[in-house]
Formats: structure tokens, C-alpha cells, sequence
């Protein structure tokens, strides 16, 4: 997530095995084309945003759950400018 982050969709995957501290090898073998690491990218990141909407609801009134939850919103989506790419 961070070297996508940091330099788009069109990350090196070597980075990102070195990143890993796994082989490129390794890493095609899990993830055999760049859209499926990417897809996972995105699962995880969905996943982390609708958890945090999750607790906000938990833990305030609905419309201080819903600005908390925009405001993570807005920064999920700064974070991932670059993987629109």
C-alpha cells in the first residue's frame, strides 16, 4: 500500500517485493497481474474506511458520525489520488 501510495498504480512491483521482504517470484506467484495486487489494495483499503464508519456509528450521534466518517473519507481518498492513475 505504501509504494502504490507513493507512486501510483504504476509502482514497481520489484519495489514492492523488496518492500515486502519477499522475492519478485513470490510475489507474481500470489499475485500474478498488477490489477490483482491492485484489487487487493483496494479491498483492504474499503475494508479499513467501512471499519471506521463502523465505530463512528458505535460511538456518536448520527450526524457526528457521519462528519467523523467524511472526514475519513477525504483523507482515504487523498491518500489514494495516485492509484487512480
Amino acid at each position: 500500500q505504501e509504494v502504490f501510495a507513493a507512486d501510483g498504480a504504476g509502482a514497481s512491483l520489484e519495489e514492492i517485493a523488496r518492500r515486502a521482504e519477499v522475492g519478485s517470484a513470490t510475489l507474481h506467484r500470489h499475485f500474478p497481474t498488477r490489477r490483482s495486487l491492485l484489487e487487493v489494495v483496494f479491498h483492504d483499503r474499503v475494508e479499513a474506511l467501512c471499519a471506521r464508519a463502523r465505530e463512528h456509528a458505535g460511538r456518536s450521534a448520527p450526524g457526528d458520525a457521519l462528519i467523523a466518517w467524511l472526514r475519513d473519507l477525504n483523507i482515504y481518498a487523498a491518500a489514494s489520488r495516485g492509484l487512480a492513475s
